[in-house]
């Protein structure tokens, strides 16, 4: 819990300066993406996938760090 926790923090504290650096279609409702930081070069790897039906919600949601090369 405490590795979400800081992941977030993270993600909340460079939101302001996050560019989408990659996106990957997945599946026919689920994408991968790369946010990265200007500031700091961080990158941050998330997903989703929405329901195929109408109000079309979020059945997954995650994010997880990038290791740096």
């Amino acid at each position: 819990m405490d590795e979400h926790l800081g992941i977030f923090r993270q993600l909340h504290e460079e939101l302001p300066d996050l560019d989408v650096e990659q996106v990957n279609k997945t599946g026919p409702n689920s994408v991968e993406f790369v946010l990265v930081s200007g500031q700091t070069g961080h990158k941050i790897k998330g997903s989703f996938t929405l329901e195929a039906q109408p109000p079309h919600r979020f059945t997954g949601l995650g994010f997880e760090p990038v290791a740096a090369k």
